[in-house]
């Protein structure tokens, strides 16, 4: 300032440094308040690549622990399997498939805690199981890792144990089981940082697990697919073989009957099947109301109720009446809790 001073004649030039000074603080002060905001994007950005990071490290870390598992399992049984093959070969031909069965769900899930109650059930079978990493289905952050296992009728899931750094197989609790029958397995598409994920409706609860894989997310929505269809198809035979000794006994007690009694079989007996979309309507409404496509789910769902008023005779009939009246009031609670959503949205804004 002296300097300056001393280098001015006059007040006027005084002036013209000190303008001059000030337009040099308000050049700094907004290449400063420049600097910070690009540092302040640079910041979210970096903050994202790291969630994105730890959800890999997740995986990673769950596909080496289920390796090492593997690799465990394989030694434990090389060294003893050379000497008892024959031995092994000979027993299991020996025992009842349905045995066999049951030991092969207690090897399972022997290490699922609270799990053991699921092997009584006669017919069960495994039909797939693995790792996924849990996510938050509103904002995809990841929660926790958990293992599946899905079943000819129901899909468990088991959270992690911490097992204190031993060595041997990882441990699981049994969380939740769920019933094929209200369960609506849906694709999640890839956004942001939700990858590689399916959605898993079951009312009231919506949960959304990232598999490790593009093929094991293709293998886990194929399996869950394949055990619906199979589950429907084997509840179709068992009603389908259950009518015809009903028919068989109403022939036998008609004997005696005369030719009205015998006009009014044959009109029994032609009465047309049920069509196939009306089997699987509760299927597809699950999956509109998963997809949240409301109005289809709703015009599906006036079209099963319009061919159920008119239909008459035919037989389980009254099972699916009831199947459609609860997806109904599944889409009024639905799109009652989407109201509520949006006028909290808008409350908020």
């Amino acid at each position: 300032v002296k300097e300056l001073s001393a280098q001015c004649v006059g007040a006027d030039e005084l002036r013209q440094q000190r303008s001059r000074i000030q337009e040099l603080a308000d050049a700094t002060s907004a290449q400063l308040k420049k600097n910070v905001y690009q540092n302040y994007m640079q910041f979210i950005e970096t903050a994202k690549e790291i969630s994105h990071l730890e959800s890999e490290m997740y995986q990673l870390s769950q596909l080496l622990g289920e390796q090492r598992s593997l690799l465990s399992t394989l030694g434990s049984r090389s060294t003893a399997g050379n000497i008892f093959d024959d031995t092994l070969e000979s027993q299991q031909e020996d025992e009842n498939p349905e045995e066999e069965q049951k030991q092969k769900l207690v090897q399972l899930l022997e290490n699922v805690e609270g799990a053991m109650s699921l092997v009584e059930t006669p017919g069960r079978v495994c039909l797939h199981e693995g790792s996924l990493l849990e996510l938050d289905p509103l904002d995809g952050s990841p929660l926790k890792r958990i293992h599946a296992y899905l079943f000819n009728d129901i899909l468990m899931i088991a959270s992690w144990l911490a097992t204190g750094g031993r060595r041997g197989p990882p441990r699981y609790k049994m969380q939740a089981v769920y019933n094929l029958h209200s369960l609506a397995v849906v694709n999640v598409r890839d956004l942001g940082t939700v990858k590689l994920a399916f959605k898993l409706l079951a009312f009231p609860d919506t949960r959304v697990f990232q598999c490790p894989s593009a093929t094991s997310k293709k293998e886990w929505l194929e399996k869950c697919e394949q055990a619906k269809r199979a589950r429907l198809n084997q509840e179709n035979q068992t009603e389908e073989q259950d009518i015809p000794k009903e028919n068989n006994l109403a022939s036998s007690r008609s004997l005696s009957l005369d030719s009205n009694t015998l006009g009014a079989e044959d009109e029994s007996e032609s009465v047309e099947p049920l069509p196939e979309w009306l089997l699987e309507v509760t299927e597809d409404l699950d999956s509109c109301m998963a997809q949240r496509h409301f109005e289809e789910a709703y015009g599906l769902l006036e079209k099963a109720k319009a061919y159920l008023k008119e239909a008459h005779g035919v037989p389980n009939l009254g099972e699916i009446k009831s199947k459609v009246e609860d997806r109904g009031r599944m889409l009024v609670d639905a799109l009652t809790r989407e109201l509520e959503l949006s006028a909290e949205a808008k409350s908020l804004q």
